[in-house]
């Protein structure tokens, strides 16, 4: 509760993700939540092996749901989210999905 009066209800976040199913990630992230993703080439610094890296900006209501389906998709992927101070330019609105 304190945290909505100190920051409000439309903070965004910034949410990567690293997975072999990235794709089917986004997929779902634009099919449920309305929300683009972006995709960026990666390399595992372990396995050296290449990867996408999910990238999508939501509002902090929406934190719960997109764990929910990247973890519903792939249990086992990184994910790391971060505040984000402030989002412009680009398509941040959220798509109509109904």
């Amino acid at each position: 509760m304190i945290d909505i009066i100190q920051v409000g209800l439309e903070t965004s976040k910034s949410v990567k993700v690293i997975s072999a199913k990235s794709k089917e990630i986004g997929s779902a992230i634009q099919a449920r939540l309305g929300r683009g993703v972006t995709y960026t080439h990666g390399r595992g610094g372990f396995s050296n092996e290449p990867t996408d890296i999910l990238s999508c900006v939501i509002n902090r209501m929406e934190e719960n749901k997109i764990v929910s389906i990247i973890k519903e998709i792939d249990e086992g992927a990184f994910v790391v989210i971060s505040d984000v101070s402030e989002v412009s330019g680009g398509n941040f609105k959220k798509r109509d999905i109904h």
